[in-house]
């Protein structure tokens, strides 16, 4: 018996007279190729990138607002000099503050448990606070921008910064909160994804924010008017004021007090 070369598949093959015939099966190695494939593509992430709460400059400022809440019945001086009114609306306040800074500190801690940043062998994979997925593909990734937005000015301006991941074509596919997010990590998802990551000069505002990066921040945030200062109080209080009357009539209710 004489051994022929190995055939081009890896299959070991005998010859005799020329004519060769498979000793291995074909299907176990297309089946061996096919798990090897398989395999691989769910060997694991390459790298996961978690958001990065900076929790105590939060409570210094829910600190500092409990302090500013005790200043009313430090003016009072006393619970007889305090109307039943003057009660219901306090309290009332005081729970609508917190109802506020609740929801805040909820979404906030969804976002640092269950927010993530994972590269994988397809591209990249976003988890947000409420662990729904969403997938970009490598080849859709054009490059990661560090810019800043400066939505409100009076006295002093509201800017918010952000890593903005755009498409080959500049538009925004994925938008994330800088201060949230570690600057270490992008630079590795970056390096770890092969895209450039580039920031900004200076503070943009917000119709030349929405121009430069279409897609990254919603309409009513790139026009002027609609960021006002005078316009955000009026329709803060538009959306507070109910609230504020349905505590008021349940605090007056569980106290037994009456309005008039």
């Amino acid at each position: 018996m004489v051994f022929a070369p190995p055939s081009p598949l890896g299959v070991a093959t005998t010859a005799r007279g020329g004519k060769g015939r498979p000793k291995g099966s074909l299907v176990a190695l297309v089946a061996d190729q096919l798990a090897a494939a398989t395999a691989n593509r769910n060997r694991g992430p390459f790298l996961d990138v978690r958001p990065q709460i900076p929790w105590l400059r939060y409570a210094l400022i829910l600190g500092c607002l409990s302090l500013c809440a005790v200043i009313p019945p430090l003016l009072k001086l006393g619970r007889s000099s305090w109307r039943p009114f003057d009660t219901e609306v306090y309290f009332a306040v005081c729970g609508v503050v917190l109802a506020c800074f609740l929801v805040g500190g909820v979404r906030l801690y969804l976002v640092s448990r269950l927010s993530l940043l994972r590269v994988d062998a397809v591209g990249l994979v976003f988890v947000n606070a409420v662990g729904l997925r969403r997938s970009i593909r490598r080849q859709s990734l054009g490059k990661v921008v560090v810019a800043t937005v400066n939505v409100m000015t009076f006295k002093y301006r509201m800017t918010f910064s952000y890593y903005l991941f755009l498409d080959q074509n500049g538009r925004t596919l994925l938008k994330l909160p800088a201060k949230w997010w570690p600057e270490e990590g992008i630079e590795r998802l970056g390096q770890a994804l092969g895209v450039v990551i580039t920031g900004t000069l200076g503070t943009l505002d917000g119709p030349a924010f929405r121009r430069q990066y279409p897609g990254s921040i919603p309409w009513i945030f790139a026009n002027p008017a609609w960021t006002h200062p005078w316009l955000i109080v009026l329709l803060g209080a538009v959306l507070l004021f109910p609230a504020l009357i349905v505590v008021i009539v349940l605090v007056s209710i569980v106290t037994g007090h009456n309005l008039n």
